[in-house]
């Protein structure tokens, strides 16, 4: 993989991202890092600018 994203979580997600980070790979295999982002930024009304994000 050659692109990353950081996000900042409350503790109280901690369990759920680290099962998220030990299955990744795996998830990855039916959906791209692209469309999890997207899906991402949409479900927690995150504006982007798209020309910032696949440069």
């Amino acid at each position: 993989m050659d692109r990353y994203a950081g996000f900042f979580v409350s503790n109280s997600k901690k369990k759920v991202v680290t099962i998220y980070i030990a299955n990744q790979k795996e998830h990855h295999k039916t959906q791209t890092y692209k469309e999890e982002v997207l899906q991402f930024f949409k479900e927690y009304n995150i504006d982007y600018d798209e020309s910032y994000l696949w440069s």
